[in-house]
């Protein structure tokens, strides 16, 4: 770390400075933004990723719906919470759906 911080700086000494204030000007102005929408990008991503891998694992026959049969008994008595539509079986839409309302419910009593 100090070497490349070394080199950087013994670069940035054999530019002109009109050269270095130009890269740095130009780097700060583009990095933040595509570096904020990336990082934003990428964790929608893995979020996406393990909602799927939940459903999946749960998922017993690979239907992409989770019957009363799948659901985990310990937790029984939530799928008919979570089964909106009443019709036996949980979506991956009325599980996001629930996500969803929980975790505004969380941020509301965070604050």
């Amino acid at each position: 770390m100090k070497r490349r911080l070394l080199a950087a700086a013994v670069l940035a000494a054999c530019l002109p400075a009109s050269d270095v204030l130009a890269f740095a000007q130009q780097a700060a102005s583009t990095a933040q933004p595509q570096t904020t929408a990336g990082r934003q990008q990428k964790r929608r991503a893995r979020v996406a990723k393990r909602f799927a891998q939940r459903i999946e694992r749960v998922d017993k026959n690979g239907d992409g719906v989770i019957s009363r049969d799948e659901w985990p008994a310990r937790r029984s008595r939530a799928f008919d919470r979570i089964d909106t539509n009443h019709d036996g079986v949980v979506s991956a839409d009325e599980l996001r759906a629930v996500t969803a309302a929980r975790l505004k419910h969380r941020r509301r009593y965070r604050r």
